[in-house]
């Protein structure tokens, strides 16, 4: 469930948050595993709000610290008016789609952990199922429009927050890398609310830099 491709380096969509640092750790030690330099690419997506430079920032940091190369894409829109969250995922995944083939990377890995309503409750499985419904046709459209064969991949989607939580525990990740972290703000996120409780029950409470 939580093993990622190895067939070879992605490009992982992030937004620096947990599931984006799990993500590029899982794509760190594979490399690691197989004794070879790190080719994913830490390629991060902005929102279009406030938390933007943080975000960008965390996958920065990420991306150095995992040996990753990082990325974004150019001239890509946030938000389009009338666009809805599903639409604007299309867009996203056909977007990585096409930077992966230039990159020369056949596998796109979407660091998206939606959970549930609680710590250990279950995605809605309805969204899990439209969602991995649009990676396979994304997948196949980005193929068609590129010159070979390009894969999705969702390794976290189905995870609850605790779960990923102990998944970063086991990983030993630097969890004062993600966004909500720090970022000279008091005022605790609600990322930083849903995670922080739960990794330091695992064992790995995030240290200030």
């Amino acid at each position: 469930m939580f093993a990622m491709s190895q067939d070879g380096d992605a490009l992982i969509i992030c937004d620096g948050g947990l599931a984006s640092l799990v993500a590029c750790a899982l794509a760190a030690k594979r490399a690691e595993s197989a004794g070879e330099t790190p080719g994913s690419i830490a390629w991060f997506v902005p929102l279009g709000d406030e938390t933007d430079e943080l975000r960008r920032n965390a996958v920065r940091a990420i991306a150095t610290l995992l040996g990753l190369s990082q990325g974004e894409p150019k001239g890509f829109t946030p938000t389009l008016a009338g666009e809805t969250p599903a639409q604007r995922e299309t867009r996203l995944l056909l977007e990585a789609c096409a930077s992966a083939m230039r990159a020369g990377l056949e596998v796109v890995s979407w660091a998206i952990q939606p959970g549930g309503s609680a710590a250990d409750e279950w995605p809605e499985l309805e969204g899990i199922a439209a969602r991995m419904d649009r990676t396979l046709l994304c997948a196949r459209l980005g193929s068609l429009d590129g010159e070979g064969e390009i894969r999705i991949e969702t390794p976290l989607i189905d995870l609850t927050d605790r779960q990923i939580a102990e998944f970063a525990a086991d990983l030993g990740v630097a969890t004062e890398t993600c966004w909500w972290w720090g970022g000279g703000s008091q005022r605790p996120t609600s990322e930083a609310q849903r995670f922080k409780p739960l990794l330091e029950a695992a064992g790995l409470a995030p240290t200030p830099a």
